[in-house]
């Protein structure tokens, strides 16, 4: 979801991720896609007769906008992620809880259909009792770890970082940098 701007409005998202096509246009012009444009006019003809102090001021009044539109989509991106955590985490924890009652059902029948092949083997009732449940706790033990590794393999920092806005610093800081 792409974010677009437009000076004294909340920032447009697109589901598809691009520019629309008028910000295409003015990306492909040399001007930073849909910013900087207080009327919505180009600002060619009419820059040539303003003042420097005007010029500046107008800079400077679209620098502040500018730095208010990335701190929202900072903020907005932030707020996306937090709530897509929580939904995870939610998912995630009846998901767990299912699942544990699952496993202990699991796992008591496994250990009982071990103690049973145990004692079909001659092994002593007493010996069966505490190997069954030993033998399968500790096979559930190996799979919970290695799961529990994966899990934190894929929930690194990286994950969190506010990836648009990055993006968006970047853009304006080239087409800054191509400005001046």
């Amino acid at each position: 979801m792409a974010t677009h701007y437009s000076p004294g409005k909340a920032p447009q998202h697109d589901t598809d991720g691009r520019w629309s096509s008028s910000e295409a246009q003015s990306s492909a012009s040399g001007r930073a896609p849909g910013r900087f444009e207080s009327d919505g006019q180009a600002h060619s003809s009419a820059a040539a007769t303003r003042s420097v102090p005007e010029l500046l001021r107008e800079l400077r009044d679209d620098a502040i906008d500018l730095a208010r539109q990335e701190v929202h989509l900072a903020r907005q991106e932030i707020s996306e992620k937090i709530n897509q955590a929580q939904q995870d985490l939610t998912a995630a924890a009846v998901g767990a809880a299912l699942a544990m009652a699952g496993l202990v059902t699991l796992v008591l029948g496994l250990a009982a259909a071990l103690y049973a092949g145990l004692l079909v083997l001659d092994v002593q009732p007493l010996l069966a009792g505490w190997i069954a449940p030993i033998a399968v706790g500790l096979v559930v033990l190996v799979i919970g770890a290695l799961m529990a590794t994966r899990a934190k393999k894929v929930t690194k920092a990286d994950h969190w970082r506010p990836e648009r806005t990055e993006r968006s610093v970047r853009e304006t800081g080239r087409w800054a940098e191509n400005k001046i």
